[in-house]
């Protein structure tokens, strides 16, 4: 991970560069986005900003080399849905499918809508009166979060993607669901048979089409973007760079990549500490 970083940030030994991460406004993402953004920072020598809430800023206390976090005022962050979906147990139960797969697009709409909330804001109020030019922006590839996407392209400015999934069709590259185990399909591998396959296949087209977890707030596009409406359909193919966060050696079978769409496990990964029990015990009884 830290080579391909330092690879992103060659620049810096000719050019220091203002780079804005903007990570989905949840704890377990800012603090992910946090890590990149402080070997950026300290390996890099590139001045990194950070777009978020102050709650999730407070998590940010650990992370020295962040230059400037734009705090989004509570008036917009009191809308953030993430928070209470969280806290209400009732939206975590998949017991019932179908209820359970209406209950998320609904919250996906929510989420959708206080994201251009949000980027409004930043785009018309925040960023105005900060006198900074972005060279580039990290953004959150996680699907119903790509209403955000609307500042980079309202700034114009290049873009890399962080995606916590792989998602090879929508960057447009040449992976077969017959060889790539398919979100909510099966894991294939050497030994997966024909109806593992099939199954990969028609999780894909299920997951892609009939229940595409894509959304995006057209409301908020069309007030940012009222001349550019349709760059927002095609944002994960204009991204310089999509890195998803697995290692695909790991936890599966080999995977498609290209250059600009890669496989990078541990970002955010943190120093290890001593096991204790029982996880000691049960890794010490391993063969």
């Amino acid at each position: 991970m830290l080579s391909l970083l330092l690879l992103i940030g060659f620049p810096a030994f000719c050019l220091q560069a203002n780079i804005l991460l903007v990570p989905l406004e949840h704890g377990s993402h800012v603090n992910f986005f946090s890590h990149v953004g402080e070997i950026l920072s300290t390996k890099g020598g590139h001045n990194v900003y950070i777009l978020g809430c102050p709650r999730q800023m407070d998590l940010l206390k650990k992370f020295k080399h962040i230059n400037t976090r734009f705090i989004l005022p509570e008036s917009i962050c009191e809308k953030n849905p993430i928070i209470k979906w969280m806290q209400d147990a009732n939206n975590l139960d998949s017991s019932n499918p179908v209820l359970y797969i209406i209950k998320r697009r609904l919250f996906f709409k929510e989420v959708a809508s206080f994201l251009g909330d949000m980027s409004e804001h930043f785009l018309k109020e925040i960023f105005p009166k900060s006198n900074i030019t972005f060279d580039l922006i990290i953004a959150d590839g996680i699907d119903f979060v790509r209403t955000s996407y609307v500042i980079p392209i309202y700034l114009n400015t290049p873009f890399i993607t962080l995606h916590g999934r792989p998602d090879p069709w929508t960057c447009r590259v040449p992976a077969i669901p017959t060889h790539e185990g398919a979100m909510l399909g099966a894991i294939l591998d050497k030994d997966s048979t024909i109806l593992d396959r099939m199954i990969s296949t028609f999780a894909y087209i299920a997951f892609n089409y009939v229940a595409n977890p894509v959304i995006i707030d057209h409301n908020s596009v069309n007030r940012i973007l009222p001349n550019d409406k349709n760059s927002i359909n095609n944002i994960l193919e204009n991204s310089k760079i999509v890195l998803v966060n697995m290692d695909p050696i790991v936890a599966d079978f080999h995977r498609m990549e290209t250059t600009n769409y890669k496989h990078v496990g541990s970002f955010g990964v943190q120093e290890g500490k001593a096991l204790k029990a029982p996880f000691l015990e049960f890794v010490s009884e391993a063969e």
